[in-house]
């Protein structure tokens, strides 16, 4: 009734080594890289094992700032308010200055960029 079920015995059946795929890190972490702050602890057997830990930020920094950012904009849209500027001119005068931003490299970035082309220059003086 059933047919013919061919079951394929032990030998030929090849299993991978490593069932599980590793979870992908999210994609949530800051330009920081995680901080691996150690923790020690000892076991019964007098072993010490170290645990790493990542403290970027607890949410109640995050409670904090965006309360800290919602009362700033407060303060901002009451003096406007006192000033006669309404919404519209509001954010027209947003818009104006976030693209007068002007975006510059960090120090640090400036600073290789200037030490690169001095070592270009050397090697330019150099070979000519």
């Amino acid at each position: 009734m059933l047919g013919a079920i061919s079951i394929a015995p032990p030998s030929t059946v090849a299993l991978p080594t490593k069932l599980l795929l590793p979870i992908p890190k999210s994609s949530f972490n800051w330009p920081e890289t995680p901080t691996r702050v150690p923790h020690r602890h000892s076991c019964p057997d007098g072993v010490v094992s170290e645990k790493s830990a990542r403290n970027e930020f607890t949410s109640s920094e995050f409670r904090r700032m965006r309360k800290r950012i919602a009362r700033l904009l407060t303060v901002k849209r009451e003096r406007e308010i006192e000033e006669g500027i309404g919404k519209r001119l509001s954010r027209k005068f947003d818009r104006q200055w976030k693209r007068s931003i002007i975006v510059r490299p960090p120090p640090s970035l400036k600073k290789l960029q200037e030490e690169e082309a001095a070592a270009e220059a050397a090697e330019a003086a150099k070979s000519a």
